[in-house]
């Protein structure tokens, strides 16, 4: 028993810290991930928005502040030699918080006495990244808060040129108490380690250590950096053991990075002028950071690295202990969880005594007990009764209900033993039914609240839900509506409306399913969808219902009725999903700026006569936009918004007829929207007719046209007053 409860006992410890462990590694990683967003958005605006001083200084303060979130200590744009201002070899932007939290801004670096910016560490590197992806610098101390933090870079790609990097500034003041609630649950210490293993945190309760640990420096300077691992172990060699498995995860992510980067160019990162100053170790732990050899490589993508490391003497608990190692993803963090082997056996010990002691009574029972219990052959039937509960308890946990009836054979009789099992049998039906009736009301309550709904609020079923939950994502929305359905709808009883809102809805439920999107909201007779993975399924969507509205609409003519028509707008960008309402009426929205654009996308469709409108932020995001043939309508200035929107029109949502001539007559169309954006209006005019000549039907080139004639007659009018 005593060896055996060891065994168990360690085990369900292990399993203990590394389910911890990764706790902690999601928690963080959620921090970085909704960090790189704020990153990866500010970046794609910057990319679209005018080089002017004014714009630049007016949008870029409000989106690094991200609702004042006072762990963005700060951030800006960077932008290369020339890329702002012919000959301007240091352009940039930065914000940085004050002690009251608000953003200042910063012309430091711009200066002719300051050092380039396009030499640093948090810079340089974001040549070698794509466009949606970030890179993370180590930490540091910055210079002008004075706080530990960390980079989140960027770049900005213009047609796959770069122009520079848009970087946002986490503070890691709050890092050590995350870590100490690590601790907390697991017993022993945790340390948080950078990409170059440096201390980020340093166990508390150990100042003296901890003053070993940082920089050189007067001790009242404050605050110091930490210094790496191996340097501190050269001070403390009882830590050795440590250091050494910190340095072994980085020896395999370096291993990961050259097996993956076989027969790629490595060159240009080295031969950067910002690299010169290195050592080759830690360019070659940025060039790993670059590639993201973890994020590639399928046996790595576990946060948890090797097996346990027994450490014989630890620095800081002084006895033998087990050392527990997680990567922090993106950032190439370390978390390191240490705990004193004598806790687990202890709790073993305790565990064995009073078996010892339980067991010592259920002997001297079943001593007296044994010949009286064997005559009357119970031991088969106990035995059998014992399988019966074993199974049935298997059986709940795995949730396989519906095994329960033919598992749970009766024991015949009339004794204590035949009632007990008779007993054991109705509470586990009564069990099986109960659970089969939340399963079906669980079910119910999915239809009202999409699963996909409570998976981003991190919740596995409605009882979860909370007034008040939310979370901040990026995805995509559409808006589709029925043109003309007031007028439809005045022809119709209400019994009949009903039927036919529902038969619509019928098809578009599982349309926006199958690509990859839910329903958040049925309007009249209307649906408003969310992708949470991006515009290209949300256009795809759109696509294949307006495939399903022809197809319905043959079925209408089929039987006498008119056909319909279906306006789609589709945007994305960033959103706040959660649950508002109050304590006894909850409901699941959206709320965004982008969710109102989406719904204006739609609206402007039975302007333009347009069965899919997308706007070109969204169009941006797309990685296969080549697939989608499209056509630029025009800037527009939508209801709520003070900014022109850039919208595109999606021709693969055209039935085949206009699909052809759409695309036959494309060229001479963007000739007249350039035409009419020149204000050469007469020239304009030329190509919408040539249009109109070929497709009579194009409902934007009439539109367009009219305008170009509005314009025309106004600029008459105008010359005649003059």
């Amino acid at each position: 028993m005593q060896t055996k409860a060891r065994s168990l006992v360690r085990e369900e410890s292990r399993k203990l810290i590394e389910a911890t462990g990764r706790n902690a590694v999601s928690g963080l990683a959620i921090r970085l991930r909704e960090i790189s967003a704020l990153t990866l958005t500010a970046a794609q605006l910057s990319i679209q928005l005018p080089k002017q001083d004014r714009v630049l200084n007016e949008i870029l303060p409000a989106l690094i502040d991200f609702n004042g979130d006072k762990g963005v200590a700060g951030g800006g744009l960077w932008l290369e030699p020339g890329a702002f201002d012919l000959g301007a070899l240091k352009k940039s932007f930065f914000w940085a918080r004050d002690e009251t939290g608000k953003l200042n801004f910063i012309n430091d670096y711009n200066l002719a006495t300051s050092s380039p910016y396009h030499l640093e560490e948090w810079y340089f590197p974001a040549k070698n990244i794509s466009g949606n992806s970030v890179y993370w610098s180590k930490a540091y101390i910055d210079p002008h808060s004075l706080q530990p933090m960390v980079t989140s870079t960027a770049p900005l790609l213009r047609n796959g040129i770069f122009e520079g990097v848009f970087t946002i500034d986490l503070k890691l003041e709050g890092i050590e108490s995350f870590v100490e609630s690590v601790r907390a649950k697991t017993g022993g210490y945790a340390i948080l380690l950078d990409r170059s293993n440096r201390f980020i945190t340093f166990p508390r309760g150990f100042q003296s250590k901890r003053d070993r640990a940082l920089m050189s420096a007067s001790r009242s300077e404050s605050p110091r950096d930490f210094k790496n691992v191996q340097e501190f172990a050269s001070l403390e060699p009882q830590f050795m053991p440590v250091a050494v498995a910190a340095e072994e995860m980085n020896a395999h992510v370096l291993r990961l990075n050259d097996y993956g980067a076989q027969g790629q160019n490595r060159v240009s990162l080295a031969k950067d002028p910002g690299a010169k100053a290195m050592a080759s170790k830690e360019l070659a732990l940025i060039d790993a950071v670059v590639r993201d050899p973890l994020g590639r490589d399928n046996e790595s993508t576990d946060s948890l690295f090797g097996q346990p490391v027994k450490v014989d003497d630890d620095l800081f608990l002084g006895t033998s202990s087990i050392l527990y190692r997680f990567y922090v993803p993106g950032a190439y963090w370390k978390l390191l969880i240490v705990k004193p082997q004598s806790e687990i056996t202890a709790v073993a010990d305790s565990i064995v005594g009073l078996l010892l002691i339980y067991l010592s009574v259920t002997v001297g029972i079943a001593i007296v007990l044994s010949s009286w219990l064997l005559n009357r052959g119970v031991l088969r039937r106990i035995g059998q009764t014992t399988a019966n509960v074993i199974h049935a308890r298997q059986l709940v946990s795995e949730r396989r209900f519906s095994e329960l009836d033919e598992s749970l054979s009766p024991i015949r009789g009339e004794d204590e033993i035949a009632e007990l099992s008779s007993m054991m049998r109705g509470f586990t039906l009564e069990l099986k039914h109960a659970y089969e009736a939340l399963e079906r009301q669980t079910r119910s309550f999915e239809r009202f609240v999409p699963k996909q709904f409570l998976q981003l609020l991190g919740c596995i079923n409605v009882e979860e839900i909370r007034l008040g939950d939310q979370v901040l994502v990026n995805m995509a929305i559409l808006f589709a509506d029925i043109r003309g359905f007031t007028a439809l709808s005045e022809k119709l009883t209400p019994a009949e409306n009903f039927e036919f809102i529902t038969t619509l809805l019928r098809r578009l439920g599982p349309v926006v399913r199958d690509s990859k999107g839910f329903i958040d909201k049925y309007i009249g007779d209307g649906i408003m969808a969310l992708f949470p993975g991006g515009p290209l399924d949300a256009i795809q969507a759109g696509i294949a219902i307006q495939e399903s509205i022809r197809a319905f609409n043959q079925e209408r003519e089929r039987t006498g009725h008119e056909p319909i028509t279906v306006g789609i707008g589709v945007h994305a960008g960033l959103l706040m999903l959660g649950v508002i309402g109050e304590d006894e009426r909850l409901e699941g929205t959206v709320i965004s700026d982008a969710v109102n654009l989406a719904s204006r996308l739609e609206g402007l469709t039975s302007v333009y006569g347009c069965s899919l409108l997308v706007s070109d932020a969204a169009l941006q995001m797309c990685s296969e936009m080549h697939s989608l043939d499209h056509r630029p309508i025009a800037h527009v200035k939508v209801k709520g918004r003070t900014e022109l929107t850039y919208v595109h029109e999606i021709l693969n949502a055209e039935d085949e007829g206009q699909y052809k001539l759409k695309c036959l007559t494309k060229p001479a169309f963007l000739n007249g929207v350039r035409l009419f954006r020149l204000g050469l209006l007469q020239e304009a005019l030329d190509c919408f007719d040539q249009v109109l000549c070929r497709n009579p039907l194009d409902n934007a080139a009439k539109v367009l046209r009219e305008e170009a004639v509005s314009c025309s007659q106004a600029m008459s009018t105008s010359k005649a007053a003059t």
